[in-house]
């Protein structure tokens, strides 16, 4: 494999598209949305429409501002349901910076991977199972809209 041949700019948004993971790319301390995948657009209204001042938002404004990575595993975040409730999902979250050529800072970058099923095992390693039993909590509700690729 030859790292200097990196194909069309049209591959490279193909596959950027088809990738088996969350990926986004906003812009300025606005967060624009310059670019996102499928599989991002699928979880991205909860995260960026109506609570903009979730923490998702304030920490990519964080990365763009301090030009600094960040990195957490099974962080912890509510998004909500089509019920209304805010049951919680867990992520290992990875952000960083997105530069201009000349270095100069342009957005972040972020790729989540969603987490919830094993870090609610290792928490309570009984709970699942019982919710499953029962056919409730977030167990229940994180399988039905679990994000299609992470």
């Amino acid at each position: 494999m030859n790292p200097e041949v990196a194909g069309t700019v049209a591959d490279m948004a193909s596959a950027f598209e088809q990738a088996p993971a969350v990926l986004a790319a906003l812009e300025g301390p606005q967060l624009v949305t310059a670019a996102w995948n499928v599989s991002c657009r699928r979880i991205a209204g909860p995260l960026f429409g109506s609570r903009r001042d979730s923490q998702v938002p304030e920490l990519l404004r964080q990365v763009h501002e301090t030009g600094r990575p960040f990195t957490a595993s099974e962080w912890r975040i509510a998004l909500p349901a089509e019920d209304g409730s805010l049951p919680d999902y867990c992520f290992d979250v990875t952000c960083a910076p997105w530069q201009w050529p000349d270095g100069t800072p342009r957005g972040a970058a972020w790729c989540p991977r969603w987490t919830s099923p094993r870090t609610w095992r290792r928490a309570r390693p009984e709970a699942p199972a019982a919710a499953r039993r029962q056919g409730i909590g977030p167990h229940r509700e994180a399988r039905a809209t679990r994000p299609a690729a992470a």
